[in-house]
């Protein structure tokens, strides 16, 4: 499956909105973050940050595979490496299960409760960028549009949130100014 120029859109929106939010997804804490929003068609995962901890422990090879649930997430493309040390749930607010993705691309990435993953060759610190889309809205944010949760362990951490369409996110913004205009004018008068 191809990403769409509307997905490829979307994709780009988000990375933005990943930007603006990220204080609000508790960056003092978080060494990787995943993204979620819903494009009216696709869920997309936006997996970026890096792994303060890294000691490789194997490198496996030839393994394709896309997968998701409350404790695994996994985007590998090939190859990839695995490093001791997984993460655990650390807020109670998990991950939801859905099984195998649609479509992923970008960097290796993955964690379980036994260990972490990320590109052949990774050292602790270097960027990881991947996305993984998921057909449907398996997450329900349109229902439910504000989750998110916390991963970690010693060293690791992982800070996932879902983010509102850009439209959505637009309107937000929107009434938000409108907002501080009218209080603005209250205060003046």
């Amino acid at each position: 499956m191809k990403v769409t120029k509307s997905q490829s859109r979307a994709l780009k929106k988000t990375a933005l909105i990943i930007a603006f939010l990220g204080s609000s997804i508790n960056a003092s804490n978080a060494s990787m973050y995943l993204a979620i929003s819903y494009d009216g068609l696709n869920t997309i995962i936006q997996a970026s940050g890096s792994w303060d901890s890294f000691e490789l422990n194997t490198t496996v090879e030839g393994y394709e595979n896309g997968f998701m649930n409350p404790q695994l997430i996994e985007h590998f493309g090939g190859e990839f490496d695995w490093s001791s040390g997984g993460l655990t749930l650390s807020d109670g607010n998990a991950l939801p299960q859905f099984g195998f993705t649609f479509d992923t691309n970008g960097d290796a990435f993955g964690f379980n409760q036994y260990n972490v993953a990320a590109p052949v060759g990774y050292t602790a610190g270097d960027n990881i960028n991947a996305t993984i889309i998921v057909e449907g809205d398996v997450f329900g944010i349109t229902s439910n549009p504000n989750q998110g949760g916390t991963y970690s362990n010693e060293s690791n951490s992982l800070t996932w949130a879902t983010v509102p369409e850009p439209s959505s996110f637009a309107m937000i913004t929107g009434l938000a100014s409108i907002a501080a205009i009218v209080r603005r004018r209250r205060h003046r008068g």
